[in-house]
């Protein structure tokens, strides 16, 4: 959970810099249960998806490419493009 509510506040840090607005980055305890909530539950459709996909093609490891196919899915046009976006840039930072 800290981890989401550091990444959460980065994120709202991001976007007040983004937009040049002050706001103040903070969230409530009944809101950062809500943002849990839909990141699990979006999580939970992406990998549903990405094991259906992996299963259909009688394969046995689910790889980047089932994931990103399930993000195309699940999130619509120009949310999974940045969504896959972000996700390559990622991956690319953390094993680098």
């Amino acid at each position: 959970m800290a981890i989401l509510n550091s990444f959460v506040n980065d994120i709202f840090e991001h976007i007040a810099t983004e937009a040049s607005i002050h706001l103040n980055p903070g969230i409530s305890n009944q809101a950062m249960a809500i943002v849990n909530s839909f990141v699990n539950v979006i999580f939970e459709r992406i990998a549903t998806e990405a094991s259906k996909l992996t299963a259909y093609s009688k394969e046995f490891t689910i790889l980047t490419r089932k994931i990103q196919t399930g993000v195309r899915l699940i999130l619509p046009g120009e949310l999974a493009k940045h969504a896959i976006s972000e996700g390559t840039k990622s991956v690319t930072t953390c094993t680098d």
